[in-house]
């Protein structure tokens, strides 16, 4: 009898529907559409704040010191200070950190490699890779699960994201998890975005600026052009003529917090960004400086500062 009865009790449990989820709303200004989303990993409350305090636990790297905000911090709209990414080796990269801000609308996602369109897929580069080393998980994957195992509210944390039965703490998970929390890191509330919606107008130097980027003089929106400002097509970087090499046209939103520049981070500053380009299209310091004050309406103070996308830790 007693068998009979745990049998039923288990049967009952499994056809219990699993836990409900909240599902997540958008913050999007007027007429912003909100990014696709995979139909295999669909965004929930609870889904979104466990890839934050992923994306934010240093505990994720092999050594435990740094995690993706380490390199991504919101303060830079994700970015971070240096010319050329810092591995945990110490290990400097070839490539300039890119932001996150918008990453969920991108249709190709790194510098140099156009095949990687997925964040799910993409976020395991810097966990595992080796060439260069970034966060130095390769060989400490189960040592860096176990981690995670062991902290008291991670396992409620997975199993609430993922209520269908699959709320392992798993590799595919933490996938999963941060690429969610990364696809919610939107950006529309820039003076540009308000000047374009209607709803405030630029300063006249700004106003000047706009004019010179979007025209055939300056010609700066050929390759950063479109609602986030870039083509996403791969052009031969800043400086190289031999063709060999080809990096993503980097979007220019929040472009006045995200020094230094280029691919490599070759330019320090936005002025330093404008003279570099003024040869090629003979623009005069009155032209740099209106074309520089254009620049800076592209920062949109609240993606910066959202508690949303905060360190969960502080």
């Amino acid at each position: 009898m007693g068998r009979v009865l745990l049998l039923f009790a288990g049967l009952m449990l499994a056809a219990l529907p699993a836990a409900a989820q909240t599902p997540w709303q958008w913050r999007l200004p007027r007429g912003e559409a909100p990014p696709s989303v995979p139909v295999d990993n669909p965004l929930s409350v609870e889904k979104v704040e466990l890839g934050r305090k992923l994306f934010y636990d240093v505990r994720l790297s092999g050594p435990g010191y740094m995690s993706c905000a380490t390199c991504h911090d919101q303060e830079r709209a994700f970015t971070d200070r240096h010319p050329r990414a810092l591995g945990v080796s110490g290990e400097r990269h070839p490539r300039n950190v890119q932001s996150l801000v918008n990453v969920a609308y991108y249709p190709v996602l790194t510098w140099s490699d156009p095949t990687v369109r997925r964040l799910e897929e993409q976020l395991f580069t810097p966990l595992f890779g080796g060439h260069p080393v970034e966060m130095g998980g390769l060989g400490r994957e189960d040592e860096i699960l176990g981690r995670l195992k062991a902290d008291p509210e991670y396992p409620a944390a997975f199993a609430a994201a993922f209520p269908d039965g699959a709320g392992a703490i798993s590799w595919r998970n933490v996938g999963r998890a941060i690429a969610s929390f990364e696809r919610t890191l939107v950006s529309f509330d820039s003076t540009y975005d308000r000047q374009r919606r209607g709803e405030g107008d630029l300063p006249e130097d700004a106003k000047r600026g706009r004019t010179l980027f979007f025209g055939p003089h300056a010609q700066c929106g050929t390759c950063h052009g479109g609602r986030f400002l870039t083509d996403f097509r791969y052009h031969p970087p800043q400086g190289d003529t031999s063709g060999a090499t080809r990096v993503r046209t980097p979007s220019l939103r929040n472009v006045e917090r995200t020094a230094p520049y280029f691919h490599d981070g070759a330019a320090k500053t936005l002025s330093d960004v404008l003279s570099v380009h003024a040869a090629g299209a003979r623009l005069s310091t009155d032209e740099r400086a209106d074309l520089e004050a254009f620049l800076r309406t592209l920062t949109d103070q609240t993606v910066l500062a959202d508690p949303l996308y905060a360190n969960p830790y502080r």
